[in-house]
């Protein structure tokens, strides 16, 4: 996940996008939605993701976890005709960064969730081909990226 062909990996996913359908996106992706009083929580299977690209678009990605969480707070509100309206309390968008930001914000989650299950730091950087310090280094700034959100 270091290399320039991350990033073209990336960039190919998201211009092919369409290709995946839709439903099986999120019927295969997502466990579970949790709403709660002010906030909604989405459990994703990254492997079921990484299955359907490799499918669809033919691109391998690797270093994924087994299952992770996206957060989202929220407000409600109601319009004249009564419809519920549901808003995110932080305008701030989280994924909103620059793309190298984002990729590091996103290596680093998923190698820290690795590490963290028992994997170490060198073990991760020799399968991804970088340095330890990178792995390091993109893991402690996961924390700082998503403290800040």
């Amino acid at each position: 996940m270091c290399g320039k062909s991350e990033d073209s990996i990336i960039k190919h996913v998201l211009k092919h996008q369409e290709i995946i359908p839709a439903y099986k996106l999120i019927r295969k992706c997502i466990s579970r939605i949790t709403i709660n009083i002010n906030e909604i929580t989405i459990t994703l299977k990254p492997d079921n993701f990484k299955n359907l690209v490799q499918k669809h678009l033919n691109v391998s990605v690797a270093g994924a976890v087994s299952e992770f969480q996206i957060r989202v707070p929220y407000k409600t509100g109601s319009t004249k005709r009564g419809a519920i309206v549901v808003e995110p309390k932080n305008e701030k968008d989280i994924f909103d960064l620059p793309s190298n930001k984002l990729k590091k914000l996103v290596q680093g989650v998923v190698w820290r969730d690795e590490h963290f299950s028992g994997m170490t730091l060198k073990d991760i950087a020799i399968r991804e081909g970088c340095s330890q310090a990178y792995v390091g280094t993109a893991i402690f700034q996961s924390f700082k990226i998503l403290h800040s959100a």
